[in-house]
């Protein structure tokens, strides 16, 4: 109770990992997640005290849709989305994990809605994040809020 309370009061923090050098318990988990921590900071990505994605970070991952966005549609098809996770991330995604990426990002309002953004050359406030099944460029942000946000960084 104590820890989730810290969690919760020191936003910065975004892990906790019980150890003892003692009995060798996660001591390498401890100095793994410590080099990820300086070799991928969050901070780029992330604001941490507003609890949303970097303005930066919005234009980065505004541009790498607009790359993907092989017909131009202002929308990614499973192709395109298969594309970038392939090139990104050298695997490619099953039909489960397109369903489950359209799942989460629905179930969440879109990143614009939440954080209230005006229009801007980007994207527009208030834009569904699925389209005739297809993700649009508030729905790709939201799939990168999501996961930054409940820190899962390797999506």
């Amino acid at each position: 109770q104590q820890i989730i309370t810290l969690l919760q009061r020191f936003k910065f923090v975004r892990q906790c990992i019980k150890c003892s050098a003692k009995n060798l318990l996660n001591v390498d988990e401890v100095f793994r997640k410590s080099q990820q921590s300086v070799l991928y900071p969050i901070n780029p990505l992330f604001d941490l005290n507003a609890g949303k994605l970097t303005t930066a970070c919005t234009r980065a991952f505004t541009r790498v849709f607009r790359i993907f966005d092989a017909d131009g549609d202002g929308l990614l098809n499973d192709a395109e989305l298969n594309a970038f996770q392939h090139i990104t991330w050298g695997s490619t995604l099953i039909e489960r994990d397109f369903s489950g990426w359209k799942k989460v990002v629905a179930q969440h309002n879109s990143y614009f809605q939440r954080e209230g953004l005006n229009n801007s050359d980007d994207c527009i406030s208030g834009e569904e994040v699925l389209q005739d099944g297809k993700f649009t460029v508030a729905g790709f942000l939201t799939i990168f809020d999501v996961f930054i946000s409940q820190n899962r960084l390797e999506v």
